[in-house]
C-alpha cells in the first residue's frame, strides 16, 4: 500500500473525490451486514488486501458508466464483524464514516493493515462456498479482483510478502 498522508481522513476523502478500484482498492454497494453473504465478501476483500499488503474496501458504492455513484439500497445498521468471523490469524481494521463531496454523501471505508507475516486464510466457508471458501488466501489480481493465487508468480509474490514482513520483525 502506498505512504499515507499523516491525516488519514484527508487521504481518504481524497480516495472519495474520484473513486476507482485498484489493487489496493476494492468498491462495494451497500452491504446487508445480516446476510452472511454479504459479510463473506466483506471478510474475502479484506482478507486480499490484507495479503496484498494493506488497502481500502470502500462500501456503497456502485458503477455508473465511467465512474461510480451511491448505491441505492442503503442498510439502516451497518456495523459488521466479517473479519473477526472469517479470517485466520484474525486482524484488525479500522472502519471510518468519510464524506464524499463529489458524490454527496457519507460512505463507510474499511482500512485493512498490510504487513503480515503469514498469508491470511477464510476459517470458514460463506454458505454453500458462494462467496469464500475455507483455507483459500485471497489475493488482489489484476482486474483488480480478490481470488485465490493461480499461478506459481503470484504464490511466490504472496509469500515473498510474509517472509520479508517477518524479517522486518525479527530486526
Amino acid at each position: 500500500m502506498a505512504e499515507m498522508p499523516v491525516d488519514i481522513n484527508t487521504y481518504l476523502r481524497e480516495l472519495l473525490r474520484e473513486p476507482r478500484e485498484t489493487l489496493s482498492t476494492e468498491i462495494k454497494g451497500w452491504l446487508d451486514p445480516t446476510d452472511f453473504d454479504h459479510r463473506a465478501t466483506v471478510a474475502k476483500a479484506c482478507i486480499a488486501l490484507a495479503n496484498h499488503g494493506g488497502g481500502h474496501v470502500v462500501i456503497g458504492m456502485t458503477r455508473n458508466g465511467d465512474g461510480y455513484r451511491e448505491d441505492n439500497s442503503r442498510p439502516d445498521d451497518l456495523d459488521n464483524e466479517a473479519v473477526g468471523r472469517y479470517a485466520e490469524p484474525m486482524f484488525h481494521c479500522e472502519v471510518r464514516h468519510v464524506e464524499s463531496d463529489a458524490l454527496d454523501g457519507i460512505f463507510p471505508v474499511i482500512s485493512v493493515p498490510g504487513g503480515h507475516t503469514t498469508p491470511i486464510i477464510p476459517k470458514r466457508s460463506s454458505p454453500g462456498e458462494r462467496v469464500i471458501r475455507a483455507g483459500a488466501p485471497y489475493i488482489r489480481r489484476p482486474g483488480p479482483a480478490s481470488e485465490p493465487p493461480q499461478t506459481a508468480q503470484e504464490w511466490q509474490e504472496l509469500m515473498r510478502r510474509c517472509v520479508v514482513n517477518g524479517r522486518r520483525e525479527m530486526l
